[in-house]
């Protein structure tokens, strides 16, 4: 569970970003030492797997086997989540 979100809830704060979630998963992945795995992001966390598989892919090469985007944010290149919003709801 992200930091912020679920049974992890109490940790919200504004501090709490992308780089958080992302450090969340590849400390996961780390700590139980996981290769060839595959990950499944819905929604924002099509972010957050991509920003996971980047950083990944500098330091652990065959760390991840596969992204799934499963109804998610597919970020290009540059773009943040709230790019192709409108103004209200990047508010």
């Amino acid at each position: 569970t992200l930091t912020g979100v679920g049974e992890r809830a109490h940790l919200m704060s504004p501090t709490i970003d992308l780089n958080t979630h992302i450090q969340d998963v590849i400390g996961l992945i780390e700590a139980e030492e996981l290769s060839r795995v595959v990950l499944v992001g819905h929604s924002y966390a099509g972010m957050v797997i991509t920003g996971v598989a980047d950083r990944l892919q500098q330091q652990r090469p065959g760390a991840l086997a596969r992204l799934v985007y499963l109804d998610a944010s597919v970020p290009d290149p540059g773009t943040a989540w709230s790019t192709p919003h409108s103004p209200d709801t990047r508010q």
